[in-house]
């Protein structure tokens, strides 16, 4: 039963993966390597454990995702295999997205479906739903000292929203998965791509501008107070160089000028 086969393999496997195989592998592998083969040797034997447990878990009606989760689960607390597989695989991870994406999903975009005011309206109404997402980025946690909401807090309750908003690759999947078994109109299908576009599209470049605004306001506090300092020295400076007889002078003219001010403001309310 596919159900309970997935089950099997997510709950054993992965305490397996979490609590047994990486202290065995620490203490009879690892600590017979040099530290600096460890990421190496690790990332192999990441590739025999994924070339075992994806037809294991195919062949078991489960999914041979599952067997992938679980190959990487077993080392995600090894921080010499993250190094060596970033590094690595980085640039080849960008390019084979790349052409999974046109391959698989791009090529069954409908776009000639767009013009239809039905898809439009109900891609409309999706992708408000879809901002449900933004939503969550109000549920972080202020940690700075300025007011709930306002500030530093809200830039990131924005930065965490809009990254959150535009995470809509799977939907993709989901929906061609959908209209292949007919478990959907093509309309709507339609409709829901139309929406997951929107979502995809529109908010990188919004949190591209809020990291911009944030960035150039930090800079913008940053100059004034730079200013502030360099005031604050030159006042500083002046008053050394100056006389005690010089200070006491400019002082009663400031004070003379504060007295006729008070004076005037005064005759002028009376």
């Amino acid at each position: 039963i596919p159900i309970v086969s997935a089950l099997a393999f997510l709950i054993i496997g992965g305490y397996a993966a979490i609590f047994i195989l990486p202290p065995i592998l620490d203490r009879y592998m690892f600590s017979r390597i040099k530290p600096e083969n460890h990421g190496a040797v690790g990332l192999g034997l990441m590739f025999l454990i994924l070339f075992g447990m994806m037809p294991a878990t195919y062949y078991a009606k489960s999914s041979f995702l599952m067997g992938a989760f679980i190959s990487g689960l077993v080392f995600c607390r090894n921080h010499d295999v993250h190094v060596r597989f970033v590094t690595q695989f980085k640039r080849l991870l960008q390019w084979l997205m790349r052409i999974f994406f046109a391959a698989s999903i791009g090529f069954q975009v409908p776009i000639k479906d767009f013009g239809n005011g039905i898809v439009i309206g109900y891609g409309l109404l999706f992708t408000v739903a879809l901002l449900g997402k933004l939503a969550v980025g109000f549920l972080v946690p202020n940690f700075s000292n300025t007011d709930k909401f306002r500030g530093l807090h809200l830039r990131d309750c924005l930065v965490t929203g809009f990254s959150m908003a535009a995470e809509g690759e799977f939907a993709f999947v989901i929906a061609v998965f959908a209209v292949d078994q007919k478990l959907i109109s093509p309309d709507l299908y339609a409709s829901i791509v139309l929406a997951v576009l929107l979502s995809t599209i529109i908010p990188p470049f919004a949190l591209r501008f809020t990291i911009s605004y944030y960035n150039n306001l930090a800079q913008k506090m940053l100059r004034q107070a730079e200013d502030m300092e360099r005031k604050r020295a030159h006042s500083i400076s002046d008053a050394e160089e100056r006389t005690p007889e010089e200070i006491e002078a400019d002082l009663r003219v400031r004070i003379s000028f504060y007295i006729h001010s008070v004076f005037l403001c005064t005759h002028f309310i009376e």
